[in-house]
């Protein structure tokens, strides 16, 4: 799925930080996803313990969603949603990064909050929740797997139907 995302030019101030500092997109960076093509649904967001949503996230192609999280000194983590609901499959199926080849050794742990995967110097947390696939990324070195699971369990829906949640 990340393969088919398609970046976008810089979209400004995309993001907010709200008193409670959970992170939400901005009205700007939202309409900017939805004329992208992204299914409302799909649109979600992550708290990440010393990451900000990164301005001028990515969005785009065949409804999917993704975002960039990034820190001060450079780190990312990238947040990807997409319809599909089979969690094994994808987890061994798919390489740790778009642009491995299927070949690439990839390794799958379930647990309590999803799957584990890690390859290729990545690692991430795969969840389902209804009809598609939350993951949140990183290498290894930039974020540890505590962090991942605790966010990606955490992750919320930015909209449901058309309008930002408060």
């Amino acid at each position: 799925m990340i393969r088919r995302l398609l970046p976008l030019a810089a979209l400004g101030l995309a993001v907010l930080t709200g008193c409670s500092s959970q992170t939400s997109l901005s009205r700007t960076a939202l309409d900017q996803a939805l004329s992208q093509g992204v299914a409302p649904e799909l649109i979600y967001v992550v708290d990440l313990l010393g990451y900000k949503l990164a301005e001028g996230p990515s969005y785009g192609g065949a409804e999917g969603f993704m975002a960039v999280y990034s820190t001060p000194d450079g780190r990312q983590a990238i947040l990807s949603i997409e319809h599909g609901t089979s969690e094994e499959a994808r987890c061994i199926g798919a390489p740790a990064k778009p642009t491995e080849p299927l070949e690439t050794s990839v390794s799958c742990e379930r647990d309590e909050v999803g799957w584990y995967r890690t390859g290729g110097g990545r690692h991430e947390y795969m969840v389902i929740r209804d009809d598609h696939i939350i993951r949140l990324m990183g290498e290894i070195g930039d974020v540890d797997r505590a962090a991942l699971k605790e966010a990606v369990a955490g992750a919320r829906r930015v909209i449901a139907d058309g309008s930002p949640t408060p």
